[in-house]
């Protein structure tokens, strides 16, 4: 063998090494929890006028959604790493609304890929509940959408979560 096959070799291990370097970093980069992309946000920017129809549709319900957090109303199964979420639905004239469906989806902004979704029990006259694993104190993104006969009200907000 001649002594300058090493140099010939050598552009190729460089190569070979650098691309090995550079497909760990994007396997770390696409599996990190911290990050996330909006699912749909494509559509949702073409639907951007049913939004603005939703947005007043609510106005005109006059609907108010009243979130408290609370581990007190859950069974001893429930209580191991889990939130109580309540809600409380009141008209416009601060009456309670009953028989509707709330669907919840909400994430901690430290963890936007891990949505926690959920149909809440009715639990009282306007009141609604879940128990959720919540497991970090922090700010929480809180999508509801209630349902009552043809009536449909949406709500997103974030809300900083002390949990024990």
């Amino acid at each position: 063998m001649k002594k300058g096959w090493i140099w010939a070799v050598f552009p190729f291990a460089v190569l070979g090494l650098s691309m090995g370097f550079h497909l760990v970093f994007i396997a770390l980069a696409a599996s990190d929890p911290t990050l996330a992309v909006e699912e749909d946000y494509y559509q949702k920017g073409l639907d951007w006028d049913k939004h603005v129809a939703q947005v007043e549709r609510n106005r005109e319900l006059g609907w108010t959604l009243d979130l408290a957090f609370d581990r007190r109303g859950l069974n001893a199964a429930e209580r191991v790493g889990s939130t109580g979420v309540e809600v409380r639905l009141a008209d416009r004239g601060g009456k309670s609304i009953a028989g509707a469906v709330v669907h919840l989806a909400t994430f901690h902004h430290g963890r936007p890929r891990r949505i926690l979704e959920a149909t809440l029990d009715p639990a009282g006259p306007g009141v609604y509940r879940v128990a959720l694993p919540m497991r970090r104190t922090g700010i929480w993104a809180f999508r509801f959408r209630v349902e009552r006969g043809r009536d449909v009200f949406t709500k997103e907000f974030s809300r900083h979560v002390s949990l024990p």
